[in-house]
């Protein structure tokens, strides 16, 4: 995170009005065998990838004093989601840490599937996510 870190703040600088960061990763959840679990859902006669949001807090000690304006958000977009298809996502999960995202009200970790989840499965989520995300930015401006 600190190679993000540095990142996220040029970007900020250089561009001031940047008012959501995504940071996207695909998670890695094992099952109590040891195997790997794929959280997955049907849509439209496809396997699509769960997504999660996480939202970070000044819980382990960083100064992320505003951390509950990012779970605000998490919480809408949530919503918004979970309208379109109601098991596409997952739970929003929060954290002790917090991945960054004091830089920025509106900075989320987004999980796309885990790493068991196909590249298909993958992508066909987070297109869902960018269309659904842009109507959510453009109806928050």
């Amino acid at each position: 995170y600190s190679l993000s870190c540095d990142s996220v703040k040029k970007y900020l600088k250089d561009y001031p009005s940047i008012r959501y960061i995504l940071d996207v990763h695909r998670d890695a959840i094992q099952t109590a065998d040891g195997g790997m679990a794929k959280p997955v859902t049907q849509a439209s006669g496809s396997e699509l990838a769960q997504l999660m949001l996480v939202v970070g807090t000044d819980k382990g000690g960083a100064d992320h004093p505003d951390w509950k304006t990012n779970l605000t958000v998490a919480v809408k977009l949530q919503e918004r989601l979970i309208s379109f298809h109601e098991s596409l996502m997952r739970p929003v999960n929060v954290r002790t840490a917090s991945f960054n995202q004091q830089y920025a009200p509106g900075s989320l970790l987004l999980e796309v599937g885990s790493c068991a989840n196909t590249l298909s499965e993958a992508k066909e989520s987070a297109k869902i996510f960018a269309k659904i995300f842009a109507s959510f930015i453009q109806g928050n401006e």
